[in-house]
């Protein structure tokens, strides 16, 4: 499966561009409107990419909602999450799953 174009969050459809090192000025342009989220196409691998789009995502969801969380946070998250998501299928199917 390739990188979605693009997420979701807050209601708003972010943009999710692939890009290289030299555009990665930021992984997340949360400055400006409208928002992307830029994940790096030289990255250390497939799964690398995965935990970055998860972490900008969390990023995306502090802006959204003027949360002020620490950096060092939304990284321990986003990888936390990032296992557990990859390392338990059968509680992302539960989530998932449809009510009634």
């Amino acid at each position: 499966m390739d990188l979605p174009s693009k997420v979701k969050v807050g209601g708003f459809d972010v943009p999710v561009l692939c890009v290289s090192y030299r555009e990665m000025d930021a992984a997340a342009d949360f400055k400006s409107w409208p928002l992307q989220i830029r994940v790096n196409q030289e990255s250390y691998g497939r799964q690398h990419q995965q935990e970055a789009l998860l972490h900008e995502i969390i990023e995306a969801i502090q802006v959204l909602n003027d949360l002020k969380i620490d950096h060092t946070v939304v990284s321990v998250l986003g990888m936390s999450l990032f296992q557990v998501l990859r390392d338990n299928p059968e509680v992302v199917r539960f989530i998932l799953e449809e009510l009634g």
